[in-house]
């Protein structure tokens, strides 16, 4: 085993030197605009109803709008890379580690998005490729950048066929990168 993680480490910094792409650091300012001014008690009540009126109406257009859209669940789009793997949902969470009823929440709310985290985690648990982790953390709404350390460890991990999750915690601390699990 020790041997395994020795060619492990030397095959990640291998990867690393070849792969990643160091970027500079990027300052932004953000300014905040200041909130209307009221003089009065009552024309500060006013105010307020017109923005939780339109907040109010922009929420409801907005469901109006998805559910036109027939968007595919996250929960849907996991539920048929389990078919397609062949894997239960009680193999799934307990190779994670993952609580069941968060696991629940994940396959039947329709507007769940799950952290970046937890779709690295159960693209590692369900053995995924290369290529179909990549699009299985697309699917979530992230990415794998090369300009990221951490994210170039596990893109490493996958190509390499890496999924204890326990090694790539190792690999990432290597890097003073964060866990998967925490």
């Amino acid at each position: 085993m020790e041997d395994y993680k020795e060619k492990l480490i030397e095959s990640l910094r291998d990867y690393m030197r070849r792969n990643y792409i160091e970027m500079p650091s990027i300052h932004y300012s953000i300014s905040i605009e200041e909130p209307p001014q009221a003089h009065d008690e009552n024309e500060l009540d006013e105010i307020w109803l017109k923005e939780h009126s339109k907040t109010q109406c922009i929420r409801l257009r907005l469901k109006a709008f998805l559910s036109r859209k027939k968007i595919v669940s996250f929960g849907d789009k996991l539920q048929e890379w389990m078919d397609r793997k062949g894997l239960t949902g009680v193999e799934l969470y307990k190779a994670v580690h993952m609580d069941r009823r968060l696991f629940s929440k994940i396959l039947t709310e329709q507007f769940y998005h799950p952290s970046k985290n937890t779709a690295v985690l159960l693209a590692l648990a369900m053995r995924l490729t290369s290529s179909e982790a990549l699009e299985f953390v697309q699917m979530a709404g992230y990415y794998l950048s090369k300009e990221d350390k951490r994210d170039l460890i596990i893109s490493f991990c996958f190509e390499e066929q890496v999924y204890d999750v326990m090694i790539v915690d190792e690999l990432l601390h290597m890097y003073d990168c964060s866990p998967l699990m925490q």
